[in-house]
C-alpha cells in the first residue's frame, strides 16, 4: 500500500487485538539496483500524552486507511472465536451428555417429491412451510409433538 505523510491510519495489532491509530510522519524511498522500497514511519500515542516513531513495518499489524474496514475485521475474528467456543462446547457435550438415548428424539421428515400434503396415515396439520436462507419455501412433515414446539 502506498500512503501520504501527514495520514492517519488505524492498526489492529495482532497480540492485543486493539486498533491503535497511527500518524504517517515520514516515507522512506530507497532506490538499489535490486529495485525501489518504500518504508514509512508513523507516530503512535504513548502514555502520557506523548508520541512515540515506530517503522511501519515492523509493527505487527494489520493496516486499515478508515475505522469501518477495521471494525469488519475485528467483527469477523470475533465471530471466529465464538463460533469456536461454541464448537468446543458442543463436541464437550456430545462426548460427555448425549447418549444413542437421548438421540432418539423423532426426526423432521421431509416429502418425497410428488408426495401430497395428505398422505394417507398422515393429517394435514403435521405439514409445516419453511422458507429457507436463499428464499425457497419447502413443506415437511413434522410428528405432532413437535408440531406445537415449532409454531
Amino acid at each position: 500500500m502506498e500512503y501520504s505523510v501527514g495520514q492517519i491510519l488505524y492498526l489492529i495489532l495482532k497480540k492485543k487485538q486493539i486498533v491503535l491509530p497511527v500518524r504517517v510522519v515520514e516515507q522512506i524511498l530507497r532506490r538499489t539496483v535490486d529495485g525501489e522500497e518504500v518504508k514509512y514511519i508513523v507516530e503512535a500515542p504513548a502514555k502520557g500524552r506523548r508520541l512515540v516513531q515506530y517503522p511501519l513495518g515492523e509493527l505487527s499489524s494489520e493496516v486499515f486507511e478508515d475505522l469501518a474496514d477495521a471494525r469488519k475485521l475485528l467483527l469477523a475474528n470475533a465471530n471466529e472465536a465464538i463460533d469456536g467456543i461454541i464448537s468446543l462446547a458442543n463436541r464437550s457435550a456430545e462426548k460427555h451428555f448425549i447418549t444413542p438415548k437421548t438421540r432418539s428424539s423423532p426426526a423432521i421428515e421431509p416429502l418425497q417429491p410428488g408426495e401430497s400434503l395428505s398422505p394417507l396415515g398422515h393429517s394435514a396439520d403435521s405439514i409445516v412451510e419453511a422458507v429457507m436462507d436463499d428464499g425457497s419455501v419447502v413443506k415437511v412433515r413434522v410428528p405432532p409433538e413437535l408440531k406445537e414446539a415449532i409454531s
